[in-house]
């Protein structure tokens, strides 16, 4: 009897170990398990936020590259350039890269932040006061049984075109002429052709040498035209401002604004 009871014993004690056992193995298959699911989605994780870098980089630059093409297609009037503009005034974008969804509008803005962590467009990225500047609001949203991500960000990106300057330039010119006219000493009965033509050359020498000191070009062109029943000409004129070489993200270009208008002789 002695001998049996031994023996059950030592049977149970050997189940409890087993069981121990198999209890202590499915723990440790569970944690490694947990361990392999949260590494993965540590791994995807960091996968999401590096390429929600490249989704937003490339909607900025699909706002820079539709923007130089409105810019660069022709010249705009001096006096309200975005007015003749409207593409610019709000632009819609979005893409799609490694499952993130990118939804993006862009506008023109007269303010911002002047340092940006949009790296991948580093030499047009930030504010910079005197050029022509844009605010990018980016919507990046990615979804997967491990990973949910969701991000709203305002970026500020500028291309490199004297805007303010260039402007300023061009109106300036043009009000210098239009007060050189009007100041004239007129004969009566004669006509102001060459004083006028004179005003011309004038304020085109002296705001050509403005023009270049601030790194951009001027010229002003005239013509006149005989008009029927009339004595003396009506001259017409343009002021052209241009900037040369501009760096943009689709190569260089030329930035041109202009004013015209007619003059009396």
């Amino acid at each position: 009897m002695g001998t049996r009871r031994k023996a059950i014993a030592a049977t149970i004690s050997s189940l409890v170990i087993f069981g121990t056992l198999v209890a202590s193995n499915v723990a440790l298959y569970e944690s490694q398990e947990q361990g392999v699911v949260l590494h993965a989605v540590s791994d995807e994780a960091k996968a999401v936020a590096t390429e929600a870098e490249l989704a937003k980089g490339l909607v900025a630059l699909s706002l820079l590259r539709t923007s130089q093409s409105v810019l660069e297609a022709s010249g705009h009037p001096c006096s309200d350039p975005l007015g003749a503009m409207p593409a610019l005034r709000s632009i819609a974008l979005s893409s799609n890269f490694g499952g993130i969804a990118a939804n993006a509008r862009g506008t023109v803005t007269r303010s911002g932040g002047q340092s940006d962590n949009l790296t991948l467009l580093t030499p047009f990225t930030g504010f910079v006061s005197g050029y022509l500047n844009f605010a990018l609001t980016v919507d990046l949203g990615f979804s997967t049984s491990l990973v949910q991500y969701h991000k709203a960000e305002v970026h500020y990106l500028h291309l490199p075109i004297l805007y303010d300057e260039s402007i300023a330039t061009c109106l300036s010119a043009v009000g210098y002429l239009r007060s050189k006219v009007q100041g004239l000493k007129r004969t009566p009965g004669a006509c102001a052709t060459p004083s006028i033509l004179g005003a011309i050359a004038e304020a085109d020498r002296r705001y050509s040498a403005l023009a270049r000191e601030a790194g951009l070009t001027l010229s002003i062109s005239s013509s006149s035209m005989d008009r029927w029943g009339v004595h003396c000409p009506t001259i017409s004129y343009e002021v052209v401002v241009s900037q040369y070489g501009v760096p943009g993200v689709s190569g260089d270009f030329t930035w041109r604004v202009s004013e015209g208008g007619s003059l009396l002789a």
